[in-house]
């Protein structure tokens, strides 16, 4: 899922303080629970994934490979 497949999602980003209320509404308008599954960081932080444990994992930038 981190670095290819064919599971696909309507990703999208909102600012840290936006209401939970307008997030209410969208989920309300579009029937989709909506899930926060991040935040955006400076570059230099590198992309991290948190585990449900706490601890954290660096990700290296890998990608799908269709001729492999």
């Amino acid at each position: 899922v981190l670095n290819g497949g064919d599971c696909y999602e309507l990703l999208f980003t909102l600012k840290g303080d936006t209401p939970k209320s307008t997030v209410k509404s969208l989920e309300d308008g579009s029937g989709v629970k909506l899930t926060r599954i991040g935040s955006i960081v400076p570059r230099e932080k590198g992309v991290v994934l948190k585990n449900k444990d706490g601890s954290t994992e660096t990700l290296k930038p890998l990608g799908w490979n269709h001729f492999n």
